[in-house]
């Protein structure tokens, strides 16, 4: 592994980047048990890299463990690749069509909901039911199971998490965005409903998980005393309210405006 090329054009450091010729590096206070021991709240991850592979044949891993489970990278004559040791899938773009550029790639496992999602270019290239990762140890990045199947090629702002980001958070990665700061994702309304037959609303949020939330409304955004609901679980990084075909009754019904406002409870 050297550190003497250019780093990805479109990204936060273009000049400095890592180019990986069959070698790896060793994270050993990078301790991986609470992912693999499938630990609440301590189960989920996010990697992230701008890569410029070489060599899409075969085997060619980014991100590893010292002893099977995680790897991910780029498998099946070029796809991107998420395993667990036993729980593999691939992403649905051949990289060959973008092969000789820059391009972003993340992995995400929600150990919450066992979803995982792979992203290419900031956008989704796969989402699937995944188990927590077996096998035990720390990261290794360049290979994986101790150093073995190594990823060829440039890389360049290698990240990892200890949650699974938002879309929008990985979105802004592939955009530009320095991994410094990453998670620290505007907490937002995603999408409001309203059901004009029911005279009802479902609201959706970004969200994290194992926390709790309170709901408030108000005719005015001066203030917000009346709550709807103040124990709302989390449902992982996205949290929608009421359930699946529920709507919230319209808390103001006959004023001519209505405000919403969520709070995480600490």
């Amino acid at each position: 592994v050297t550190f003497d090329v250019e780093g990805a054009d479109r990204g936060p450091t273009p000049t400095a980047g890592a180019s990986f010729n069959g070698g790896y590096i060793n994270f050993p206070d990078v301790d991986l048990t609470s992912i693999i021991q499938d630990t609440d709240g301590e189960n989920s991850y996010t990697f992230s890299a701008w890569i410029k592979p070489s060599d899409l044949n075969g085997d060619k891993f980014l991100f590893g463990q010292t002893s099977q489970g995680i790897h991910n990278g780029i498998r099946g004559g070029g796809f991107l690749h998420q395993a667990h040791w036993g729980a593999d899938n691939n992403g649905a773009t051949n990289l060959s069509t973008l092969e000789g550029e820059w391009v972003h790639a993340a992995w995400t496992y929600d150990g919450l909901t066992d979803t995982a999602k792979m992203y290419l270019n900031g956008v989704l290239d796969a989402d699937v039911n995944k188990r927590a990762p077996n096998g035990n140890g720390n990261l290794i990045v360049g290979g994986r199971n101790g150093g073995s199947e190594n990823y060829l090629g440039m890389v360049d702002d290698v990240a990892f998490w200890t949650v699974a980001l938002s879309e929008g958070s990985i979105q802004a990665l592939a955009d530009g965005v320095s991994p410094i700061g990453a998670s620290q994702v505007s907490f937002e309304f995603t999408n409001i409903i309203y059901n004009a037959e029911e005279d009802g609303f479902r609201l959706e949020w970004n969200s994290k998980p194992n926390k709790t939330y309170a709901l408030f409304f108000s005719e005015t955004l001066e203030e917000f005393d009346a709550d709807i609901d103040d124990s709302i679980e989390s449902q992982g990084e996205t949290t929608v309210y009421p359930g699946e075909g529920e709507w919230l009754p319209n808390p103001l019904e006959g004023a001519p405006r209505l405000f919403f406002r969520i709070e995480e409870n600490q």
